[in-house]
């Protein structure tokens, strides 16, 4: 694939969708700057290929700049790609917490990963759902039945 001309988000999306998730970073780390949508196709290439930890460690300063634990800015993709970074890494909690702060609640990427979310709370016991809302990892797993992270 030529990746010499055209929309760089364009070919990273073209990448993905052939499962090429190396070659996508490895097209950013070698062509692209350090603007935000970048940093945010870095994460999702390293959600794709498992490296969960990572994702978070690129999206938390895009959704919250000032280290605060609210975000100043809504950057409802960016929240969603971070919250579905969360919940690969099983902190769900976290990611509910995220997808709370989302202003923009109708954007897509939000509704996806909310879903997502919100079949798996609806498979707890009452108890387990009251012990997640005081804020209280469970162990319990989340099954993604979608592939994580969303370029637009």
């Amino acid at each position: 694939m030529d990746t010499s001309t055209g929309d760089p988000l364009q070919q990273v999306q073209s990448l993905l969708d052939q499962d090429k998730p190396q070659d996508a970073l490895d097209y950013l780390n070698h062509q692209c700057n350090g603007k935000a949508c970048f940093h945010n196709a870095r994460a999702v290439c390293q959600m794709r290929l498992g490296n969960a930890p990572q994702a978070v460690r690129i999206l938390r300063p895009l959704v919250y700049p000032d280290g605060a634990g609210k975000s100043p800015a809504d950057q409802p993709l960016y929240q969603a790609n971070l919250a579905a970074a969360l919940m690969a890494e099983g902190r769900l909690v976290a990611a509910n917490i995220v997808l709370k702060q989302v202003r923009e609640k109708a954007h897509p990427a939000v509704r996806k990963v909310r879903d997502v979310l919100d079949a798996w709370k609806k498979t707890l016991g009452v108890g387990e759902r009251l012990v997640f809302w005081l804020g209280v990892e469970l162990g319990i797993p989340c099954p993604v039945p979608i592939r994580p992270g969303s370029l637009a």
